[in-house]
């Protein structure tokens, strides 16, 4: 019935937002007492303009059963949110408790006045703030973490491997990448923990430190943790210097180390991109 109620607008429906651009924005911020605010940024993109500046936009904060509705105003004249019934911003439906209220998630409909069955646009539900998450190794010890870019470090970046987290390295997303984002916390260590961009950055940044200081697998460090998972993978030790080999020796074999574990994640690439193929024409 939602579904159908959006695509019997005249015909006229912008539809969905924040699909390949950012349209819509909704933050929460904590004030000097700890209570969670809302607020919103309507961009000024063709999707935004196409919508009627009189339609009014309405925003919502759910949490199971738990609903928290706002109106911003309009599309012409956007405010901040207004909760219906303090008209305020102050999001107090969840309890003050960061882990509560952040699991929540929001969405937007610009909907016809005095219409609710007519909405102009709509967002998908997400997260007011985002979650992070870590994949770890074959023994639940944590090897990469992924993040959400609040601080547009990324500029138009869709994502890069962070090394300023010193407990494990961080594929940072940018906030507007929600799609990578949930990819990225869903599929498997084939799939995408290990892809090779990530693998690659990872390693470099691994020998790097190999080459001041040899890395040992008995370590409880980031880079001892990645070295034991590679090695249960190619059953080969990093090269070490003996006294014997030069430096270019060195860098040329450790590079020859990372090379053969990249060879071995794009087979289990293939291999998995096979399987999966041949299911998909099996459900055909």
């Amino acid at each position: 019935m939602q579904k159908q109620q959006y695509q019997n607008l005249w015909g006229q429906a912008t539809g969905q937002l924040n699909q390949k651009t950012v349209d819509f924005t909704c933050e929460v911020q904590e004030d000097d007492h700890g209570k969670p605010h809302l607020s919103i940024e309507q961009k000024g993109t063709n999707k935004i303009n196409g919508i009627p500046a009189h339609v009014e936009v309405h925003l919502f904060v759910r949490n199971r059963l738990r609903l928290q509705r706002f109106t911003c105003g309009t599309r012409g004249g956007t405010t901040g949110p207004e909760d219906s019934e303090t008209g305020t911003a102050l999001l107090d439906g969840f309890t003050d408790n960061q882990n509560v209220y952040g699991a929540a998630k929001w969405f937007v409909k610009y909907v016809e006045p005095g219409s609710e069955g007519r909405t102009w646009a709509w967002t998908k539900p997400k997260r007011l703030i985002a979650a992070e998450t870590t994949l770890s190794d074959d023994h639940g010890n944590a090897l990469l973490k992924v993040a959400t870019d609040h601080n547009n470090v990324l500029g138009d970046r869709p994502w890069k491997v962070s090394f300023e987290d010193e407990e494990h390295p961080t594929i940072l997303v940018n906030n507007a990448s929600d799609t990578l984002r949930e990819k990225l916390e869903t599929m498997n260590e084939i799939s995408v923990l290990l892809m090779p961009q990530v693998c690659g950055a990872v390693l470099d940044k691994l020998l790097e430190a190999h080459l001041e200081d040899p890395v040992s697998m008995d370590g409880d460090d980031w880079k001892s943790r990645w070295y034991k998972w590679a090695f249960a993978r190619v059953e080969t030790e990093l090269p070490i210097d003996d006294g014997d080999i030069q430096p270019y020796e060195l860098f040329t074999e450790c590079q020859a180390w990372k090379h053969k574990v990249i060879d071995w994640l794009n087979k289990k690439l293939e291999a998995a991109a096979k399987v999966e193929e041949y299911l998909t024409e099996g459900t055909q």
